[in-house]
């Protein structure tokens, strides 16, 4: 599930700066994402809401949402904060200090 969340921030990261990591964290887990042994279909809904500013070689944190389709309703699998920790000594030109 976290993986859902590491490529949504992923996607909204600097393409010119190295990326070292995808800290989380406050991940209250509610329940289990169930995968049926069947043909299924499993549905499942990231929301994801990004920050631009820069805080410490950090992208601020963005808040993150996922939910599963089941039983004819929606209900909450996890949420929380994911940031993107770039490696500061390869930053692109435009974002070095100073």
């Amino acid at each position: 599930m976290l993986v859902m969340a590491m490529e949504a921030a992923h996607q909204q990261s600097d393409r010119k700066a190295n990326i070292r990591g995808y800290p989380f964290k406050d991940i209250p887990i509610k329940k289990a994402l169930v995968i049926p042994g069947t043909d299924s279909e499993v549905v499942a809904q990231l929301y994801f809401r990004p920050k631009r500013e820069r805080i410490d070689g950090f992208l601020a944190w963005g808040v993150f949402r996922i939910c599963a389709y089941e039983n004819m309703e929606w209900s909450d699998i996890c949420d929380g904060l994911i940031a993107i920790e770039y490696d500061c000594s390869v930053l692109s030109g435009l974002d070095k200090p100073g």
